[in-house]
């Protein structure tokens, strides 16, 4: 009979891992995963970096373009007001009146 239980004790012994090993490898999986948490945490901000800067100089250009038609605006009001002044002036009586005259009604 003792034969029997040795081998069943192999058995078991190969079988089941003992709890060090369940714990090493609970902890190399834990130290693995907090890697490739880092990991994705730098690959987000690197991501989110790269779009704030694409974002910044999109604005940039829109703000320039934006700049760009203000004075083009600008321009051609100007060379409006000098060709044409004393219409330019009656429009902007015109346009004083009907504000004066919304004013006294609120």
């Amino acid at each position: 009979m003792p034969r029997i239980d040795s081998k069943l004790k192999d058995t078991v012994d190969v079988t089941e891992p003992s709890w060090g090993t369940v714990r090493q490898d609970l902890e190399a999986l834990r130290s693995d995963l907090a890697r490739l948490g880092e990991k994705s945490l730098a690959d987000g901000q690197e991501r989110v970096s790269h779009e704030i800067e694409r974002l910044k100089a999109n604005v940039g250009d829109l703000a320039q373009r934006v700049s760009q038609k203000s004075h083009d605006s600008l321009d051609v009001a100007t060379d409006y007001v000098r060709k044409r002044p004393l219409t330019s002036v009656a429009g902007a009586f015109a346009i004083g009146m009907v504000f004066a005259s919304l004013s006294r009604r609120h």
